[in-house]
């Protein structure tokens, strides 16, 4: 990355708020550390590590480290069936059982479950119900498996109805489905291939390669407890899971920060990146706008009702890949102060991006420590009103 050459357009200042935000929350050992990532205007103003990248050995968090990065695998998953639609093979229209035609007819059939359709699944309107774990933990890395469980699971709302985060399913149909079109023995050649290799991100792969476990960043929970459904067992099993060969599109892939803020990058440019168009601008316009009306963010219901940690519940804003900022103010992991066109994603106690749109500003933050949901929620809506603070 070249280093930032321009003070216009920054408050360094406001800026240097940020970097203190950060290592406050390390040394008061709220998480462990990070490695960030800031854009304006296409200019990187700050990559940085913090803190570690293991407490527990002394290990220090550095730039180029490799984060197993939990739900950004599903932009990664989203950006490669992108890919696909812009291929002609598939579409938003193209129906599940078109290419996976035992979804409708496995387990119990059901009439609805033919009607689901690609931007159902990418906008968590599908109507499958929001379960995390469908197989055996065993089975977790092998996506036939999953695959088969979704087809065998029973919708819980009719499709294109209400949005319902389902964190597995969705996502494990939408890869299924690109390996199927490409006509792939694995879906994660088939994301080398048409996102990783095509947009330079050297340090990222679906599964855990040898050449990358040297700098992969372990997962460890900040706390025994980490919500009503997943504690510190349930989320540090990955760090053994996730091997080179498990293949788990919804929360499976490893990235560096670099390498997220490259697909950030492509669709803040609207396709194009470093010269060469991989997804037109028509598509990105339409991938990146709200599709969930202001239908509640059903995904943090449990948080909002916490009578000692709650919260207001706001709209969900999904697109057909993204999380939204949208008009709302409810707590939301991209602060209150960002455009309502800010879209990116982000993984549940750690890690996200955004990218807003009308300040033309990017966020990378890759987190070290998997925090309780709550204070996730509130640690990055503090930190992505500092950084879009900073711009002037």
């Amino acid at each position: 990355m070249k280093p930032f050459q321009s003070d216009a357009g920054l408050d360094r200042l406001r800026l240097d708020r940020v970097r203190s935000a950060l290592q406050r929350g390390v040394d008061d050992d709220r998480y462990h550390g990070a490695v960030v990532m800031i854009g304006v205007h296409g200019e990187v103003v700050m990559e940085e590590a913090f803190g570690y990248a293991d407490r527990s050995s002394g290990r220090l968090a550095k730039v180029d480290d490799v984060f197993r990065v939990a739900s950004i695998t599903k932009a990664f998953t989203a950006s490669t069936v992108h890919r696909a639609m812009d291929e002609g093979l598939l579409s938003l229209n193209t129906r599940v059982v078109e290419v996976i035609p035992e979804f409708a007819t496995a387990g119990e059939p059901q009439v609805g479950k033919s009607r689901v359709t690609v931007g159902h699944l990418l906008s968590h309107c599908s109507g499958l119900p929001p379960t995390p774990r469908v197989v055996p933990l065993e089975l977790t890395g092998n996506l036939a498996a999953t695959v088969a469980a979704a087809c065998a699971t029973s919708l819980v709302e009719d499709p294109g109805t209400s949005l319902i985060y389902s964190p597995t399913m969705n996502h494990a149909l939408l890869g299924e489905m690109v390996r199927r079109v490409h006509g792939a023995d694995h879906v994660r050649d088939v994301m080398r291939d048409e996102l990783f290799d095509p947009l330079g991100m050297k340090d990222s792969a679906l599964g855990m390669p040898d050449h990358l476990a040297p700098r992969a960043v372990p997962i460890r929970a900040c706390t025994p407890k980490l919500s009503s459904w997943l504690d510190a067992k349930g989320i540090e099993m990955f760090n053994d899971v996730m091997t080179a060969e498990a293949e788990m599109p919804w929360v499976g892939a490893a990235s560096t920060a670099a390498d997220v803020y490259r697909l950030a990058e492509l669709y803040r440019r609207g396709g194009e990146l470093d010269g060469r168009r991989l997804l037109s601008q028509a598509l990105v316009s339409r991938v990146t706008t709200n599709e969930t009306f202001d239908w509640p963010n059903m995904l943090f219901a449990d948080l909002a009702d916490d009578p000692v940690n709650g919260f207001e519940l706001g709209p969900g804003y999904y697109s057909y890949g993204f999380n939204l900022s949208g008009a709302s103010v409810a707590p939301s992991m991209f602060g209150t102060l960002t455009s309502p066109a800010t879209y990116g994603y982000h993984a549940g106690g750690t890690s996200l991006f955004w990218i807003d749109p009308v300040h033309d500003v990017t966020m990378v933050c890759l987190g070290v420590g998997v925090m309780p949901e709550p204070d996730a929620v509130f640690r990055y809506q503090h930190l992505s009103d500092l950084v879009i603070g900073s711009v002037t």
